[in-house]
Protein backbone atom coordinates (compact mmCIF):
# COMPACT_ATOMS: atom_id res chain seq x y z
CA UNK A 1 0.00 0.00 0.00
CA UNK A 2 1.50 3.34 -1.01
CA UNK A 3 1.23 6.59 0.95
CA UNK A 4 -1.73 7.89 -1.07
CA UNK A 5 -3.68 4.67 -0.39
CA UNK A 6 -2.86 4.91 3.32
CA UNK A 7 -4.12 8.50 3.44
CA UNK A 8 -7.34 7.51 1.70
CA UNK A 9 -7.82 4.63 4.16
CA UNK A 10 -7.38 6.99 7.12
CA UNK A 11 -9.95 9.34 5.60
CA UNK A 12 -12.39 6.42 5.22
CA UNK A 13 -11.88 5.46 8.86
CA UNK A 14 -12.46 9.05 9.97
CA UNK A 15 -15.67 9.16 7.93
CA UNK A 16 -16.78 5.90 9.59
CA UNK A 17 -15.98 7.32 13.02
CA UNK A 18 -18.05 10.39 12.22
CA UNK A 19 -20.94 8.25 10.94
CA UNK A 20 -21.13 6.11 14.07
CA UNK A 21 -20.45 9.06 16.40
CA UNK A 22 -17.20 7.66 17.75
CA UNK A 23 -14.28 9.73 19.01
CA UNK A 24 -11.90 9.83 15.99
CA UNK A 25 -8.61 9.09 17.77
CA UNK A 26 -10.05 6.14 19.68
CA UNK A 27 -11.72 4.82 16.53
CA UNK A 28 -8.43 4.98 14.58
CA UNK A 29 -6.56 3.23 17.39
CA UNK A 30 -9.22 0.50 17.64
CA UNK A 31 -8.83 -0.11 13.90
CA UNK A 32 -5.07 -0.64 14.02
CA UNK A 33 -3.55 2.80 13.52
CA UNK A 34 -0.50 3.18 15.74
CA UNK A 35 2.29 5.68 16.02
CA UNK A 36 5.50 4.44 14.45
CA UNK A 37 8.74 4.85 16.35
CA UNK A 38 11.63 6.79 14.84
CA UNK A 39 15.15 5.42 15.02
CA UNK A 40 18.58 5.68 13.39
CA UNK A 41 20.97 3.22 11.80
CA UNK A 42 24.19 3.17 13.79
CA UNK A 43 27.31 1.80 12.11
CA UNK A 44 28.88 -1.00 14.14
CA UNK A 45 32.53 0.07 14.18
CA UNK A 46 33.58 -3.12 15.95
CA UNK A 47 32.58 -5.33 12.99
CA UNK A 48 35.68 -6.30 10.99
CA UNK A 49 34.16 -7.74 7.81
CA UNK A 50 36.12 -7.61 4.55
CA UNK A 51 33.31 -6.72 2.17
CA UNK A 52 30.42 -5.64 4.42
CA UNK A 53 29.52 -3.05 7.04
CA UNK A 54 26.94 -3.67 9.74
CA UNK A 55 24.34 -1.12 10.83
CA UNK A 56 22.25 -1.50 13.99
CA UNK A 57 18.76 -0.10 14.64
CA UNK A 58 19.01 1.96 17.82
CA UNK A 59 15.37 1.16 18.70
CA UNK A 60 15.48 -2.66 18.73
CA UNK A 61 19.20 -3.44 18.14
CA UNK A 62 18.41 -5.48 15.01
CA UNK A 63 21.33 -5.40 12.57
CA UNK A 64 21.57 -5.20 8.80
CA UNK A 65 24.65 -5.79 6.69
CA UNK A 66 25.52 -3.59 3.73
CA UNK A 67 28.09 -4.29 1.04
CA UNK A 68 31.03 -1.90 1.27
CA UNK A 69 30.74 -1.37 -2.48
CA UNK A 70 27.31 0.25 -1.83
CA UNK A 71 27.91 2.58 1.14
CA UNK A 72 24.89 4.74 0.30
CA UNK A 73 22.55 1.71 0.52
CA UNK A 74 21.81 2.58 4.14
CA UNK A 75 20.06 5.73 2.87
CA UNK A 76 17.48 3.48 1.18
CA UNK A 77 16.83 1.43 4.32
CA UNK A 78 13.98 3.67 5.47
CA UNK A 79 12.43 1.22 7.95
CA UNK A 80 13.80 -1.40 10.29
CA UNK A 81 12.56 -4.77 9.00
CA UNK A 82 12.35 -6.12 12.56
CA UNK A 83 10.57 -3.41 14.63
CA UNK A 84 9.18 -1.23 11.84
CA UNK A 85 10.73 2.00 13.11
CA UNK A 86 11.05 4.76 10.52
CA UNK A 87 14.71 5.61 10.12
CA UNK A 88 15.85 9.20 10.36
CA UNK A 89 18.53 10.35 7.95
Amino acid sequence: MNDREKINRIRQLLDEANTVGAEPAEFLFEHGLEERANAKWLRDKTYQGKDKDVFICNACLHWQSVKKLKPDQVLYMKYCPFCGARMEV
